[in-house]
């Protein structure tokens, strides 16, 4: 009885949990799955490797988990879980999870205005280099 080799599926599409590693990584280690895909696939390249991407998922988790701690905090207060502690403590800890979660939030709003703005920006130094470039190549000829 022989066994059959078991033959991986390749990934059909590269995670943002992926790029996350890889974009924290010191030397571009690149697989030959990602070699495959990106030759089917090549107009991805510059949208996988896109802080816009990154930016995106860390505005989902921070916003989701603010509006998960502002929610916790109200079922603290209201449902009775924490009657059994002081009221001062159980105040500081409706309080805390409360200011986490409006935090997260914010942080997550200023975030994402910061990228709009970051965005802008980049689109606009490369209209200016790409003027500067014509404007050379013209004064050369």
């Amino acid at each position: 009885m022989t066994k059959s080799a078991k033959t991986e599926e390749p990934k059909s599409k590269l995670s943002v949990l992926d790029f996350i590693w890889k974009w924290t990584s010191d030397t571009p280690n690149v697989s030959k799955e990602e070699v495959a895909y990106f030759r089917d696939h090549p107009e991805e390249i510059d949208e996988f490797s896109s802080p816009t991407r990154l930016h995106q998922l860390f505005l989902l988790i921070g916003m989701t988990l603010g509006v998960l701690g502002v929610a916790l905090s109200k079922l603290l207060s209201h449902s009775g879980v924490l009657d059994e502690l002081h009221v001062g403590v159980a105040a500081f800890i409706t309080d805390i999870v409360f200011e986490v979660g409006v935090a997260l939030i914010g942080a997550s709003i200023v975030t994402f205005m910061l990228v709009l703005v970051m965005n802008r920006q980049q689109k606009n130094a490369l209209k200016w280099r790409d003027e500067i470039r014509k404007r050379i190549a013209e004064d050369d000829t």
